[in-house]
């Protein structure tokens, strides 16, 4: 593809390959999708260099996040597109994951840019009354492993399923 002009085939497809890297927490084959210069950005905060891409990945892993991209609409070498998000939390309160937007900018068949929207109000007050008893207790059973939240690294990540787990162990309905 490099050199030619993609099609919106060409990049709906670059994007369900970068799904199902991300899903199959290969690591190596999702951060080889970027460019040498491509970046993550989520609320403002640009995620830039392969070693924060990679332990942005990472915390996917940590935090057993699955994404699911749909409803591609490409323009140009830009693919807009529903995210869905669900991890480990979600799935213990019974959420279908976080309903956000992201857009994609491809250059020369890898991904310049991810941009993460955040999730509209109703999306997010739908997080935050299936969450919130969680966030309470944890705040003050873990507050270290809480603390941990505040990366976006493995650990970060593997902090949010420990917690959960103990949870889990504590609210058996919530299952």
């Amino acid at each position: 593809m490099e050199g030619d002009t993609p099609t919106a085939q060409d990049l709906l497809a670059l994007l369900r390959q970068y799904e199902d890297a991300c899903n199959r927490y290969d690591i190596e084959a999702a951060v080889a999708m970027f460019a040498e210069d491509g970046y993550i950005e989520i609320y403002g905060t640009q995620h830039r260099g392969q070693a924060v891409l990679y332990a942005a990945h990472e915390f996917d892993m940590g935090s057993q996040t699955q994404v699911t991209f749909r409803d591609g609409v490409v323009s140009g070498d830009t693919v807009s597109c529903t995210f869905i998000t669900c991890d480990v939390l979600d799935r213990a309160v019974g959420l279908d994951g976080r309903y956000m937007q992201a857009e994609f900018t491809f250059r020369n068949g890898r991904i310049a840019r991810f941009l993460n929207l955040p999730a509209n109000e109703q999306e997010r007050q739908r997080h935050h009354e299936a969450k919130h008893a969680f966030h309470v207790w944890a705040r003050e059973h873990y507050p270290g492993e809480v603390a941990k939240g505040a990366n976006f690294d493995y650990e970060a990540g593997a902090s949010l399923t420990r917690v959960v787990h103990e949870w889990l162990k504590r609210h058996p309905h919530n299952d």
